[in-house]
C-alpha cells in the first residue's frame, strides 16, 4: 500500500482528495510490477527492483487527481497511462544516477551500483519502451506529449553537462534546466489528464502551464532539501551537487550574495572535482542560512501561485483548491 507521497501522511491527503486515488495508485503499483515482468525479459528482474524502489508517486497522484476532480469515472481506464509515465521517470532516474554515479536511490542501492553500469543501461531503456507501448493505447496525440517531454529532459540534462563549467551560473539558466529536465515531464501529466477528457485548446494550454509551473517549484524544493533537508527522510546523502560542483539555486542565491573576492574564492573551492572537510566547511558556511533557505523558498512559493492561477480557466472551485493544496504541500514536503 501508498503509505506516504513525499513525507506527509496518506491520512492528510486521503481527506483532500479522496481514498478511491489512493485505492487506484495501490493498483498501479500491482500493474506496474505485471508489465515490467512480463514477456519473460532478461531485465525484468533490474526492471522490477528499479520499480519497486519506492519514491513518491506524485505522477500518477496528480494524473490521477485531475482525472477525478475534472469528472473522470473510470480510474482503470488511466492505469497503464499512469503506468506509461512512472516509466518514463523510473527510467530518467535511472540514467540520471549513471551519469551521476550515484549508489543510493531513495534508501536502496542504485540499480547502476546493485546490477552494473550495462543492465542499468538497458533497463532503462526497457523501461522507456514498455513506457510508449502502453502509450499506444491512447490516441497519438498523447503518446507525442509523453516523446516531447522524453526530448525536453535529453535537452536539459546536455545542458546540465556542458553548464558545469560556467562556474558563474545565472539563475535564469538554473531555471531553463530545471524547466527541461523536471518541469516538462511533469507538464505532460497534467496536459495528458485533460486531453485525455476531451478538454478544449484552451484548457489544455494552461493545464500545461500549471503544470511547468509546479514542476520547477517541486525541483526547487527538491534542491533546497539537498542542503536543508534529513538524510533519513530522504534516504540518501546531502549536499550531493555541492560534491560534485553542481550549482542549484542554493548555491546560485549564495555565490550571488557575495562581493568579487568572497565570489571568486567562493567558486575557486565550489570547481574543486575532490572537495577537503575544510573545503566542504568553508562552502556551507556561506550557504547554511535560513536567509538563503527562505529566498528559495520564496521562489518556489512564487511558481506555485503563478501555476495555481492557471486553474482558473476552469470553472471549478472544488478542482482549484484540491490542486492548489496539493501544489502548496509539494513545497512544504519533508522528502
Amino acid at each position: 500500500m501508498i503509505s506516504h507521497v513525499g513525507h506527509y501522511s496518506q491520512d492528510t491527503l486521503e481527506d483532500l482528495i479522496g481514498k478511491d486515488v489512493f485505492d487506484v495508485l495501490d493498483s498501479l503499483e500491482k500493474y506496474l510490477v505485471k508489465v515490467s515482468s512480463e514477456d519473460n525479459s532478461l531485465v525484468r528482474e533490474s526492471a522490477v527492483y528499479s520499480i519497486q524502489s519506492g519514491g513518491k508517486r506524485f505522477r500518477p497522484l496528480l494524473l490521477f487527481t485531475i482525472y477525478k476532480f475534472l469528472g473522470g469515472q473510470d480510474f482503470n481506464s488511466i492505469i497503464p497511462l499512469a503506468a506509461a509515465i512512472e516509466m518514463v521517470h523510473t527510467a530518467t532516474l535511472i540514467h540520471d544516477d549513471i551519469i551521476d554515479g550515484a549508489t543510493l536511490r531513495r534508501g536502496k542501492s542504485s540499480i547502476v551500483s546493485k546490477y552494473g553500469l550495462t543492465e542499468a543501461i538497458i533497463s532503462g531503456d526497457f523501461l522507456f519502451v514498455k513506457a510508449f507501448e502502453l502509450a499506444t493505447l491512447y490516441k497519438s496525440d498523447i503518446g507525442r506529449v509523453l516523446a516531447k517531454s522524453c526530448r525536453y529532459v535529453a535537452d536539459g540534462e546536455l545542458m546540465e553537462e556542458k553548464m558545469r563549467n560556467n562556474l558563474d551560473m545565472s539563475m535564469e539558466e538554473y531555471i531553463k534546466i530545471v524547466e527541461m529536465k523536471t518541469a516538462m515531464p511533469i507538464a505532460a501529466v497534467s496536459k495528458s489528464a485533460v486531453m485525455y477528457l476531451d478538454y478544449p485548446e484552451e484548457v489544455i494550454d494552461s493545464m500545461e502551464k500549471f503544470g511547468i509551473g509546479l514542476g520547477i517549484a517541486f525541483q526547487i524544493k527538491d534542491d533546497i532539501l539537498d542542503y536543508f533537508g534529513d538524510e533519513k527522510k530522504l534516504g540518501k546523502r546531502l549536499y550531493t551537487d555541492l560534491r560534485r560542483g553542481n550549482h542549484t539555486i542554493i548555491s546560485i542565491i549564495a555565490k550571488n550574495g557575495l562581493n568579487d573576492s568572497e565570489k571568486k574564492k567562493f567558486l575557486e573551492v565550489f570547481k574543486k572535482s575532490n572537495k577537503t572537510e575544510e573545503d566542504m566547511d568553508y562552502l556551507l558556511s556561506n550557504i547554511k542560512s535560513k536567509e538563503i533557505e527562505k529566498k528559495a523558498m520564496d521562489i518556489a512559493k512564487e511558481y506555485v501561485y503563478n501555476a495555481v492561477e492557471q486553474l482558473n480557466v476552469v470553472k471549478n472551485e472544488e478542482f482549484r483548491k484540491t490542486l492548489e493544496e496539493i501544489s502548496n504541500k509539494i513545497i512544504t514536503r519533508e522528502s
